[in-house]
């Protein structure tokens, strides 16, 4: 299974932020960043909790580089990153969704439902993917622009597609 999650745009400096996880996540994933890790003289990684009723604050976690295993090593070959999932405890980068027009490619198998465009996709608490609904949810809503659509991920002989959705933060 390959897990994507990416703007298909740089996204602003304020919008990206570090977080530690509290559980494995992998790309695609929201989580709630409702306050920063309780370590001294730290200013920038929040804790990355589990969405919950009355969360104000969300960010999605976007795939990562390879300087990113745990270990320290470096995949050998050609490595597909998208498979990867990260371990609780581990610090990675993730994008608040709201305050700024950012436009993702999200996989559809990190979305809880059927993307189409017209609806909207919202965090839902106890979940950590992304829900289908019909109407603008809050400020972390984001319009869907495209479903269905297939991202190339090589495999034998090329032919693997893993299938996504374009989105927007309105």
């Amino acid at each position: 299974m390959n897990y994507i999650c990416d703007t298909r745009d740089t996204a602003p400096a304020l919008n990206v932020v570090n977080v530690k996880a509290e559980d494995e996540l992998k790309a695609g994933d929201v989580v709630a960043i409702n306050k920063l890790v309780e370590d001294d003289e730290n200013r920038e990684v929040y804790e990355a909790t589990m969405p919950a009723a009355g969360d104000i604050r969300y960010a999605i976690i976007v795939n990562q580089g390879f300087e990113e295993l745990e270990d320290g090593r470096r995949p050998e070959g050609q490595p597909n990153f998208t498979s990867f999932t990260f371990k609780a405890g581990t610090i990675l980068h993730a994008v608040i969704l709201g305050y700024a027009p950012i436009p993702f490619v999200i996989a559809e198998n990190q979305i809880d439902g059927t993307a189409e465009v017209g609806k909207f996709l919202a965090p839902k608490a106890g979940q950590h993917k992304l829900a289908v609904v019909d109407a603008k949810a809050d400020l972390a809503t984001l319009a869907i622009e495209k479903a269905g659509v297939e991202i190339p991920m090589g495999g034998m002989f090329g032919m693997g597609v893993e299938k996504a959705t374009y989105a927007t933060i309105l």
